[in-house]
């Protein structure tokens, strides 16, 4: 059925030589039980040298809401995923890599939960990882909020509470979000390399809210090709991308709403020195504070 003339929601495929890849991610869309004419799915090949544009064109001949964009020469991951914004012409988008793939209820859940709750700029959902190339079983999966079994509304700042007391966090390959909340928090900043999508997110949910979905629909491969296994190998760069998210939030006014909401485990389990500096004490008291209120109050889950 052909898509109409203003969708609902966009689905991004960004693809550069995953033609081995691309065909499970392309799939998992299509037998999604969400409407059709309520979508388009765009598909950006990056210039690939292996035969994925074939692949492409040739799903997008049978299917008249995929849009193949094709690049002449390798822009990147951060340009292509700025370009599909301004492509996109649904109300909500969900990205989705080439070498991931999804339950086939994840669109229409997560967009029944987003449509109920309309001011809310994002949802999430568990997830569940998958060996590389053994088959499509769980390697493991955990559920961000423990003790759930319906969707949970957090609002800013209940959501900040959540983050205060749990190891809640947003994983971007399982969210949708509005799209003029991605573009009015900036977008997904270069500067910060694999950390772009999760710094965005969360900077929407902790303005905007986010419904979280108990239930693992998202899949993602594990295998060492991956875009952020390629940038994440070594300790040293896992120390030189924590110093430049620490250098980029220092420019930001989200600087203190990451503070407040411990958002920097991560960084502080790479450079904990950063930490004793007299400008990051608050970030340091905030995530000591974060520890203790984990021993207190393990088992609290915050709702709407």
């Amino acid at each position: 059925m052909a898509m109409s003339s203003q969708p609902l929601l966009s689905v991004v495929i960004q693809s550069y030589n995953y033609a081995h890849f691309i065909r499970d991610a392309i799939d998992s869309i299509l037998i999604q039980d969400f409407p059709s004419e309520q979508m388009e799915l765009i598909i950006i090949d990056d210039a690939s040298t292996d035969n994925s544009r074939d692949i492409i064109q040739e799903y997008a001949r049978k299917y008249p809401y995929i849009r193949p964009i094709f690049y002449e020469q390798n822009r990147g991951t951060h340009f292509s995923v700025n370009h599909s914004i301004d492509l996109a012409q649904g109300k909500y988008i969900h990205w989705l890599a080439a070498d991931d793939f999804r339950d086939r209820q994840f669109l229409r859940k997560s967009m029944e939960a987003l449509l109920a709750n309309p001011a809310i700029g994002i949802c999430c959902s568990d997830f569940g990882y998958v060996e590389e190339r053994t088959g499509r079983s769980h390697l493991f999966s955990f559920p961000l909020l423990k003790g759930v079994s319906a969707p949970v509304v957090l609002q800013p700042d209940t959501l900040i509470k959540q983050l205060q007391t749990s190891n809640f966090w947003i994983p971007g390959h399982t969210t949708i979000v509005k799209k003029e909340s991605v573009i009015r928090y900036g977008k997904f900043e270069a500067a910060i390399r694999e950390k772009c999508d999760w710094y965005l997110f969360h900077y929407i949910a902790l303005n905007e809210g986010v419904v979280y979905l108990p239930e693992v629909l998202a899949y993602l491969y594990s295998h060492s090709h991956s875009y952020s296994a390629k940038l994440v190998r070594t300790k040293e760069t896992r120390k030189a991308g924590a110093r430049q998210f620490l250098k980029f939030l220092d420019q930001q006014p989200s600087q203190k709403l990451f503070y407040r909401a411990c958002l920097l485990g991560w960084v502080f389990r790479a450079i904990p020195a950063e930490f004793l500096k007299p400008n990051r004490w608050s970030a340091f008291l905030h995530l000591v504070a974060r520890k203790l209120r984990k021993g207190l109050w393990k088992s609290k889950i915050y709702n709407a």
